[in-house]
């Protein structure tokens, strides 16, 4: 889920980032929002682009360029481990101050099998001697992200839509992402429901095809969970890494939709709990 984190006043007079095109700038600053605690965050390009640019077509073919940007200037390692693919943001703790840590619950560059991004060798060089003290809040996320969920409302009903969702997700315009009013709105839950189709279609899943009252309700409530769209492509995205979801198993079971939004199984999808059972040869 993103995370609240500070930027620097100095940041932009850093050399390192000064060094970096505009674009890549934007890439780390998002990224921030993305990782956990110890800095660290998976990172594929497809769901980098889906989480972080969601309504940026053109993102999935140059993200890869703006990370060997930041790898160039030794400010993010993306490494591999058990076929996945994870971040971490180089000497996270000396330039972002927080206050009771957790945990991550992904690998660290330790575990790592590959490292992508090769003129990235070492996740310990320090970004923090080019910036000064803590002092401006970024929010909760960058605008294209979405409303904070803790200032959210009750959401409206949402009717069954009059014609078939599709998989054209970005044919809708999802609404101000600074207005928390009625949020989740009926277009931000048909547009969550098409990234769902877009993703079923690359791995085999079953696709929405109406949302119904019960789907509008777990969907509602889930993305009230997590507070933005944003949140919601990278949940969307996870499925893709865990093999037992999509028939890749023993019992050839696959997850749906319905299956997804129900709050016990997102929770477990999100928090990658099928990817770490499968790995340890469990179902």
């Amino acid at each position: 889920m993103g995370r609240i984190r500070s930027i620097k006043p100095e940041f932009p007079q850093s050399e390192s980032i000064g060094r970096l095109s505009r674009d890549a700038r934007l890439l780390f600053v998002q990224i921030w929002t993305l990782v956990d605690d110890e800095g660290r965050a998976r990172a594929s390009s497809r769901g980098l682009a889906s989480a972080l640019y969601p309504f940026d077509d053109d993102v999935r073919d140059l993200i890869d360029g703006w990370m060997v940007e930041l790898a160039r200037e030794k400010l993010v390692t993306r490494y591999e481990v058990d076929g996945s693919t994870y971040l971490v943001v180089n000497n996270w703790r000396k330039h972002q101050k927080i206050d009771r840590p957790s945990k991550s619950r992904l690998p660290s560059f330790e575990e790592a099998s590959r490292v992508f991004d090769e003129c990235s060798s070492s996740p310990r060089v320090t970004l923090a001697a080019d910036l000064g003290s803590r002092t401006v809040d970024l929010g909760s996320r960058i605008k294209d992200q979405g409303p904070v969920v803790e200032q959210a409302q009750p959401a409206p009903s949402n009717p069954e839509p009059e014609e078939p969702l599709g998989t054209n997700w970005q044919e809708l315009t999802p609404t101000d992402p600074l207005s928390t009013k009625g949020w989740p709105k009926s277009v931000d839950l048909r547009i969550a429901a098409r990234f769902w189709n877009q993703m079923a279609g690359e791995v085999g899943l079953p696709e929405v095809r109406a949302l119904t009252g019960e789907r509008s309700k777990h969907l509602t409530a889930r993305l009230k969970d997590i507070g933005s769209l944003g949140e919601w492509f990278a949940s969307v995205n996870a499925i893709k890494d865990q093999p037992f979801l999509t028939g890749r198993n023993d019992r050839k079971w696959r997850a749906n939709f319905d299956w997804f939004v129900k709050p016990s199984n997102f929770s477990k999808v999100i928090e990658n709990t099928y990817e770490r059972s499968n790995a340890n040869g469990r179902a």
